[in-house]
């Protein structure tokens, strides 16, 4: 487990973002520039919502479920955090792996499990948490 204060759980995001089963790839066209006299720089990003790092909100799955505009900032605002971090990007991850015990008052679990290295490979987009 590490202790630090603030942790980056994102990548990121340009042209080479590996996107969800490589569809809808990420897209970024610049809109104004001060070299064509504009009065600033500016880009229009286009993304399908499963591009990076995300949260999949209840209505992804469920027709009836929440979005996430219906969510505060504050809900994702945690102070006692849990953090592993394993090299096993693929299979089951058992508890006898973790230091579970040094988790006490912990308000959210991550387990960073190395998969992340593989972003660019097929295992990263055939690896399932059900399998």
């Amino acid at each position: 487990m590490k202790n630090k204060k603030h942790l980056r759980l994102s990548y990121v995001l340009t042209k080479s973002t590996p996107t969800y089963k490589n569809y809808n790839q990420f897209i970024i066209e610049p809109d104004n520039a001060i070299q064509k006299g504009d009065s600033s720089n500016s880009s229009n990003l286009r993304f399908n919502s499963h591009t990076g790092t995300h949260i999949d909100f209840p209505k992804h799955f469920i027709d009836s479920g929440q979005t996430g505009d219906t969510y505060n900032a504050e809900t994702f605002h945690f102070n006692h955090i849990c953090y592993f971090e394993l090299n096993k990007p693929s299979g089951l991850i058992q508890i006898n792996e973790l230091d579970i015990q040094s988790c006490s008052k912990t308000e959210i679990l991550i387990i960073k499990t190395g998969l992340c290295n593989k972003r660019h490979t097929d295992l990263f987009w055939n690896t399932s948490v059900l399998s």
